[in-house]
C-alpha cells in the first residue's frame, strides 16, 4: 500500500513518468476544521476502512492523524467530511464538507 500526505507540498512518485493515485492518504484534521469530534464507543464518527493513528485533545482543541482511503469520511460537529482526491493531482486529497 502506498501512502501520500495530503499537504499542498506533497509530490507524486513520478519515477515511472506517470501520476499515481495512492491506496490511502495520511491526513490531519483539527477541531477548527471539523467543529470537533464526538468520539463514541461504536466508532460511528470514522469510516470503517480509515485508521486512527493519533488523537490529541486539550480543552476544546483536537488534532487527529488518520490514514484514510479516497472518499472515506469523518463526522464532526459541523457535519460529515469526505476525503476527495484532487482530479488534476490524484496524489493529493482534501477533506470536503458534505452539503
Amino acid at each position: 500500500m502506498r501512502l501520500e500526505r495530503t499537504e499542498e507540498s506533497a509530490v507524486p512518485d513520478n519515477s515511472s513518468g506517470a501520476s499515481t493515485k495512492p491506496d490511502a492518504y495520511l491526513i490531519t484534521a483539527t477541531a477548527e476544521q471539523t467543529g470537533g469530534i464526538d468520539r463514541d464507543r461504536l466508532g460511528e464518527w470514522l469510516h470503517p476502512e480509515a485508521h486512527l493513528i493519533s488523537f490529541s485533545e486539550c480543552g476544546q482543541d483536537q488534532e487527529l492523524l488518520l490514514v484514510m482511503p479516497a472518499y472515506g469520511w469523518l463526522r464532526g460537529r459541523l457535519g460529515t467530511f469526505f476525503l476527495e482526491p484532487v482530479a488534476q493531482a490524484p496524489w493529493k486529497a482534501r477533506l470536503m464538507l458534505s452539503i
